[in-house]
């Protein structure tokens, strides 16, 4: 059986079972090393990527509206691109939707009739902007 392999205060590994006291038994840390905490767009201080260099895009043939996805519901504009989450299980909807999630995004990579690609994010654009500005100082000087 696989342990939390956490590094303890005593320096030794902790012998706990691998996902003890958590909600993903067998894998990964114990609830008193981390394994508890939340992660992804569940965080407090979960940021949405919005100047990452590459936005993973999922394009649906057909679908519009809501669907059902794993246990989110995901909104697709009019033109077909899932604009993310705005719900997730039973809880509030969200507004305005948060990005989708790893999961959800394999999940849609194995459906028919949807295309997950990458495209430039914001951050391709402002690494852009920072190299033309430092070629233009570099010009003037």
């Amino acid at each position: 059986m696989a342990t939390c392999g956490a590094k303890t205060r005593a320096g030794t590994s902790c012998l706990q079972p691998a996902g003890w006291g958590t909600d993903h038994p067998g894998r990964g840390r114990c609830r008193l090393h981390g394994g508890c905490s939340l992660r992804g767009h569940l965080h407090p201080r979960y940021k949405s990527g919005r100047y990452a260099l590459y936005e993973i895009v999922v394009h649906a043939n057909e679908a519009r509206g809501i669907v059902d996805v794993n246990d989110a519901k995901v909104l697709v504009d009019a033109n077909g691109r899932c604009r993310g989450i705005v719900q997730v299980g039973d809880g509030p909807s969200l507004d305005p939707p948060v990005r989708l999630r790893p999961q959800d995004i394999d999940v849609f990579r194995g459906m028919p009739g949807y295309v997950v690609s990458t495209e430039d994010g914001l951050g391709a654009y402002m690494q852009e902007l920072r190299r033309l500005r430092g070629a233009r100082a570099a010009r003037s000087m």
